[in-house]
């Protein structure tokens, strides 16, 4: 069962970075941001908070609330279109099908049986319930009810102001 729920939020989150890589070209000339990547699968609330895409299954009855803090969140629902407006809550009763939220600074929450959901981004998320999840490509961890971050993994550029060998630092280079 748990192979065939992270199989679906692979397929979701593939989803999400082809609908990425079909953006508008205004969109393409933009500066790129790190993101991780989070892999859902249970029953119970899933809140999120940061500048993030959310993409999954609500199957039967749940509820949503999407909060957009600066203005620039689009939201669907089953297809439908979800009004937003910046600073308020916007919250479905009933919810069902498929959720796809993206957004710079947002917080979306779902209560739901049987969620299957994609994040990608950064900045937070909460899993209270009975379910896994997967941050990237760690290990699985069950649903606790504790805060996570979603940052990409820590790749700081390294510094050439030490080189470790002569070849490597421009100075080598001879002079003319």
């Amino acid at each position: 069962m748990r192979r065939v729920l992270v199989a679906a939020l692979a397929l979701m989150l593939l989803t999400v970075v082809v609908a990425s890589a079909t953006a508008a070209p205004g969109r393409r000339d933009a500066v790129r941001q790190p993101s991780a990547r989070v892999q859902a699968a249970g029953s119970g609330l899933i809140t999120v908070a940061g500048r993030l895409t959310v993409n999954g299954l609500i199957p039967g009855r749940g509820v949503v609330v999407v909060r957009d803090w600066k203005g620039d969140a689009k939201a669907f629902l089953a297809g439908d279109s979800l009004e937003l407006r910046r600073g308020r809550a916007t919250r479905v009763r009933r919810a069902s099908g498929v959720l796809y939220v993206t957004g710079s600074q947002i917080t979306v929450t779902i209560i739901g049986n049987d969620l299957s959901f994609s994040i990608a981004g950064s900045g937070r998320a909460r899993f209270d319930g009975d379910g896994v999840y997967t941050v990237d490509s760690e290990p699985e961890s069950e649903w606790d009810g504790e805060w996570i971050r979603i940052a990409p993994p820590s790749s700081s550029p390294q510094r050439r102001s030490a080189p470790e060998c002569a070849n490597c630092s421009s100075s080598a280079a001879p002079q003319r």
